[in-house]
């Protein structure tokens, strides 16, 4: 595995929590990953449904990736490159919970880091295009899964 190719994606296929050696190689291609991009590069990792591919990464990297690269994910959704990309939301809702359920306190720890972005979700389910039909109810999926996040 090539840890310099930029299409390298970190978790997907062998779990770095399983292998300190990966843990560090993966630590070491996002820490470049990030001090190579601008903000506005890093946002553009979630943008035009890679919101989808990110949070599928995200699962399995390590803690402290996770707790970084979400803040670049709340950037995205707080931006207005955001507006129009009903994924985005919904996927960031669904890796909080899944995220959490993996490794406990995971999510919990930069909780406050992230309730802006979910209350900006909650109340922008027409600025993200989001049929109800399809993504459900944005007020109801954010109450929901701060309701989890503090009871973990």
């Amino acid at each position: 595995m090539d840890f310099s190719d930029p299409d390298w994606t970190a978790g997907i296929i062998i779990r770095s929590e399983d292998d300190p050696w990966l843990a560090q190689k993966e630590s070491e291609y996002f820490r470049d990953r990030v001090q190579n991009l601008d903000t506005t590069g890093l946002f553009s990792l979630f943008q035009g449904g890679s919101a989808i591919e990110r949070g599928q990464e995200l699962r399995y990297v390590p803690r402290k990736i996770f707790q970084e690269y979400i803040q670049y994910f709340v950037g995205y959704l707080l931006s207005d490159l955001s507006t129009g990309d009903p994924d985005a939301p919904s996927v960031f809702i669904w890796l909080l919970k899944e995220r959490e359920n993996r490794d406990p306190g995971c999510v919990t720890q930069i909780l406050h880091l992230i309730s802006p972005c979910l209350e900006h979700i909650s109340q922008s389910q027409i600025r993200f295009d989001a049929d109800e039909k399809i993504y459900a109810n944005f007020p109801e999926q954010v109450a929901t899964t701060l309701v989890y996040l503090q009871g973990s």
